[in-house]
């Protein structure tokens, strides 16, 4: 039975018993069953665990006695020339374009399960232990980076003359993004590094699901900064760990894909 769809791959056993022996063998549906959970499992595990793997980061930081915002800052501040690019940007704040960039930032959970499941039902497990093994490998890396540079990002540690009015998605991101939110997650950029992750996945699978999620994509990594969640080194350095899963992945998972 496939990964894709074990209820269906049950009910054509089941058929095919009954049409070729005359009658439903129940413990070789059962067995048929188990396998197929576990064929379902082997592949979807090690994105679970890293997905909650996250809260437990919480507890795994703790409480920091010296966070890195002050010098993510400041790399921010030399990368513009001296500018900060988060205070610059407040002249640019209005609501509708807050609304959109708020809808690509929450749109990031529901990403996975677009980019992994259309990978999987256009081209086969094999694409999705692509998905899975890159998406799973940028976590783990992005949570070794939230330990060793711990940082609460803009939103908590600077002070905005102009606030972000979010009049319909407000709770919408409140629920889906901060309510689940750890508060020393901000190098680099998981958001980033995730989003291009599946778009790159989608272009190699689902080219169609590629250019429908592309505006979302592109707008992701500004939203994470105009959204005050992150420092523009994170976006960078997210955008970094991207590229370099995205160029190991293809070299570990060696199955041919058709």
């Amino acid at each position: 039975p496939g990964v894709g769809a074990p209820p269906l791959a049950l009910w054509c056993f089941a058929a095919l018993q009954v049409h070729e022996r005359g009658e439903l063998s129940w413990s070789r549906l059962a067995g048929a069953s188990l396998r197929a959970l576990g064929a379902t499992a082997r592949e979807w595990a090690p994105l679970l665990v890293m997905v909650h793997a996250y809260p437990w980061m919480a507890a795994v930081i703790g409480r920091p006695e010296v966070d890195a915002d002050a010098a993510l800052r400041a790399l921010d501040a030399k990368l513009f020339g001296g500018v900060e690019p988060l205070l610059a940007i407040q002249r640019l704040i209005i609501p509708a374009l807050s609304e959109w960039l708020a809808l690509a930032y929450s749109f990031f959970p529901f990403m996975f399960l677009v980019s992994l499941s259309s990978a999987l039902w256009l081209r086969g497990v094999p694409a999705l232990r692509e998905g899975v093994t890159a998406l799973s490998l940028a976590m783990a890396a992005a949570f070794i980076g939230y330990t060793l540079v711990p940082a609460k990002g803009p939103a908590l540690s600077m002070t905005f003359e102009v606030p972000l009015d979010l009049y319909y998605l407000q709770s919408v991101k409140e629920q889906l993004m901060d309510r689940t939110r750890i508060t020393w997650d901000c190098f680099p950029s998981m958001h980033t590094a995730g989003a291009l992750i599946m778009s790159w996945l989608c272009h190699r699978h689902a080219r169609r699901v590629f250019w429908i999620t592309l505006p979302v994509i592109l707008s992701t990594p500004v939203a994470c900064v105009y959204l005050r969640y992150h420092w523009v080194v994170d976006v960078l350095a997210g955008a970094a760990l991207a590229l370099a899963v995205i160029r190991l992945t293809p070299r570990l998972v060696r199955t041919r894909i058709s």
